[in-house]
């Protein structure tokens, strides 16, 4: 239970930080802080009594799922945005074209945050296990 909780949060930060361009640089300090607390939380919950599978399974899904679809925005090239594995896959050359997801700044940001609401939220039920 707690290795694949350090293994989504080490190869998740790992795509952040490929993805990463200028206007998204806030976002790596974010994922960091996310995956450590990932880890935390799913130490601590590996040691209870009764630790619980199924939810830290879908708290590791929840935080793949966030890594991976945290955009990435560009305000120099065309307003643009591109999901983080768009981005990992253009720049390590196995996408024909570069993923553009027309949307504003503010909304992208929005978008970014929101996607840890449900990672927040196993967490939470994860601490009530120990």
């Amino acid at each position: 239970m707690l290795g694949v909780a350090i293994a989504v949060a080490v190869i998740g930060f790992i795509l952040k930080l490929i993805a990463a361009q200028s206007a998204g640089l806030f976002l790596v300090p974010l994922a960091a802080v996310a995956c450590v607390c990932h880890v935390v939380v799913h130490a601590k919950a590996a040691g209870a009594s009764n630790a619980p599978g199924r939810l830290a399974a879908i708290s590791n899904i929840c935080l793949a799922g966030a890594l991976l679809l945290q955009m990435e925005f560009t305000p120099g090239y065309n307003n643009s945005a591109e999901d983080t594995l768009s981005s990992v896959t253009w720049r390590l050359g196995l996408a024909s074209e570069e993923g553009c997801i027309l949307l504003p700044g503010w909304l992208v940001i929005v978008i970014d945050l929101l996607l840890y609401i449900p990672v927040i939220v196993t967490w939470r039920r994860l601490r009530r296990t120990y």
